[in-house]
């Protein structure tokens, strides 16, 4: 019964009450005997029905589960490895802009580097990494602009970067069924440094998204395994020494 329902037949109740309290006083006992006691029942009711809510809700909750059960049985699957040299199309977005990023990586030579365009802009930042923990950003187009060199502790991600993440489950990104995992270097989970989702069918990463700081997200157009950048690209310009 719809809760406005009861709501007016509760006040019906009282306002029934308040009107036999006139009567006579056997007239008025037997009344309010009958009324305690239809009460008494009504609210009998009411709680049953409570309580039949909340088990349909445990049971549509466990009905769920039942239905969606582990896909990878009592193991996870473990993340993909990198190849050791690829060339990816990537569409960046970070801080509200969207950019897009030719990100080609090389394990072997220990370099990776990052030609980010961004929307409606002419020049194009470059970022070379190297192993040695290296890293210079500059835009060729814009000298003036100067260069900057920057210290990573960590240096290049390893082709195996995604070792010992947690496994997040299947989901389906950009319309690819793909498996998901997350990276939290010993956080809690609201805290994860990054997601990484890739297709089921062959592994290619899909989207991956650094949650820390300024959250980025990396959705990938195309991947390249063997993919490289011509050996002039990978020189940083005079003026970033």
């Amino acid at each position: 019964m719809p809760f406005s329902r009861r709501l007016f037949l509760s006040l019906l109740l009282l306002l029934s009450i308040s009107i036999c309290a006139g009567g006579s006083d056997d007239t008025t006992m037997t009344t309010r005997t009958l009324l305690a006691e239809r009460s008494r029942k009504w609210k009998r009711s009411i709680e049953r029905e409570q309580q039949r809510f909340v088990d349909d809700l445990d049971v549509e909750e466990e009905e769920k589960l039942a239905a969606a059960p582990a896909p990878w049985g009592e193991d996870p699957p473990l993340p993909p490895l990198w190849p050791e040299k690829f060339h990816a199309v990537l569409v960046q977005y970070r801080n509200g802009s969207s950019s897009l990023v030719d990100l080609f990586y090389d394990w072997r030579r220990g370099r990776n580097a990052n030609l980010i365009r961004k929307q409606l802009d002419s020049g194009t930042v470059v970022d070379l990494e190297y192993s040695n923990h290296t890293s210079f950003y500059f835009d060729r187009s814009r000298p003036e602009r100067g260069c900057r060199l920057v210290d990573f502790p960590v240096g290049i991600l390893t082709p195996d970067w995604l070792s010992g993440a947690r496994y997040l489950g299947v989901r389906t990104i950009n319309g690819f069924e793909c498996r998901g995992w997350a990276k939290g270097q010993g956080r809690p989970a609201s805290e994860d440094f990054v997601h990484y989702w890739a297709r089921i069918s062959d592994n290619v990463p899909v989207r991956w998204t650094f949650r820390v700081g300024e959250p980025m997200e990396m959705n990938v157009y195309s991947f390249e395994v063997g993919g490289e950048m011509p050996e002039e690209g990978w020189q940083a310009p005079s003026w970033c020494f």
